[in-house]
């Protein structure tokens, strides 16, 4: 696993997500919900920027291509939550699809990334919180 390039992003937006959740069933045919206390899944965040050397764009496309194009589960760094502790920088993330890029002048590249928490089944083994 490899966590995420450590670039803060232009801007994040966010989404509700779900909260994680069973349903057992209960007497005489009632369903019992239990919440558990991990936090939202299936929660969107886009991370975008602008104005990117090559080096960054490929770092970010290495990572998307590393993360067997995004099917692994990964950390995100500290800076892209621009120093923020909050619950969404301990979920593990997933790519919603390959970031999308678009090549701007001198060589700099805006890109778009799309992300989607899933249940925390990465190893802590992230050196950033």
């Amino acid at each position: 696993m490899a966590d995420f390039p450590k670039l803060e992003p232009l801007a994040r937006r966010y989404g509700p997500g779900e909260f994680n959740a069973s349903d057992v069933p209960g007497l005489a045919g009632t369903r019992r919900r239990f919440y558990h206390p991990s936090g939202p899944i299936r929660q969107p965040l886009t991370l975008i920027y602008q104005w990117l050397t090559l080096t960054e764009t490929d770092a970010i496309r290495d990572h998307y291509i590393g993360q067997r194009c995004g099917h692994v589960p990964f950390r995100l760094p500290g800076i892209i939550w621009n120093g923020q502790t909050t619950v969404l920088n301990t979920l593990a993330w997933k790519y919603v699809s390959q970031p999308d890029e678009d090549e701007q002048r001198g060589g700099r590249h805006h890109v778009t990334v799309s992300l989607v928490s899933v249940p925390d089944t990465v190893a802590r083994t992230t050196t950033d919180p």
